[in-house]
């Protein structure tokens, strides 16, 4: 049993030019993922971020909302991302206390060291009918699920969906993004990078 940011590095470690995220900015390998995580969690240590706390995560899909999650993972904290403003179940999760911290698009370069992660706490809550939380564990699976050649093309919002740890820390694969969900920029998508598979809800008739 291991944490999100062990299977990750591990992944980092041994493919380090695989391409971990593209999204509409273009593509960023393990290595450079691994920086960006790396230096987002020291400043959330430097904020105060603990082991068990809760961090909200207010970003668009792409590699910025990426490096939150797997950075949050990596200091030992739960990620609970939604989208635009405080989401209707969020004070099911967080009762009348803000989250400790909310990510949203800044400047981040901090040194940081990686910490012990008990890897049956949890990792990410998921806000639908009702709050979820899902461990490390249960996110990162079993070595044997390792699958480089994973490529995920995901439409919905990565808030609403598994989120980038199932990706990148179970499989070791590439996740693609993108803000744009007309046809023709999934049909660029789909013809250029081939995923093996697309998590999204059918476009709409009228954009067929």
């Amino acid at each position: 049993m291991t944490d999100l940011h062990t299977l990750f590095r591990s992944h980092a470690r041994e493919r380090p030019l695989h391409p971990a995220v593209v999204d509409d900015r273009g593509a960023l390998d393990y290595a450079r993922l691994e920086v960006e995580v790396r230096g987002l969690a020291g400043v959330l240590t430097a904020r105060g971020v603990a082991p068990g706390d809760v961090v909200g995560i207010r970003l668009p899909n792409g590699r910025d909302a990426v490096i939150a999650e797997l950075a949050v993972a990596a200091v030992g904290a739960a990620a609970l991302a939604f989208e635009g403003g405080r989401p209707c179940g969020l004070a099911a999760v967080l009762g009348d206390e803000c989250a400790p911290g909310v990510i949203t698009p800044s400047a981040r370069c901090r040194a940081w060291t990686p910490v012990a992660v008990d890897p049956v706490t949890t990792a990410r809550i998921v806000v639908g009918t009702a709050p979820v939380g899902y461990s490390h564990l249960a996110i990162g699976g079993r070595a044997e699920h390792r699958s480089p050649t994973a490529r995920h093309l995901v439409l919905e919002p990565l808030a609403t969906s598994f989120g980038a740890a199932i990706t990148l820390c179970r499989f070791g694969g590439t996740l693609i993004l993108t803000a744009h969900r007309d046809t023709a920029s999934v049909t660029r998508l789909v013809a250029e990078h081939r995923p093996t598979h697309v998590f999204g809800r059918p476009l709409p008739r009228d954009d067929w």
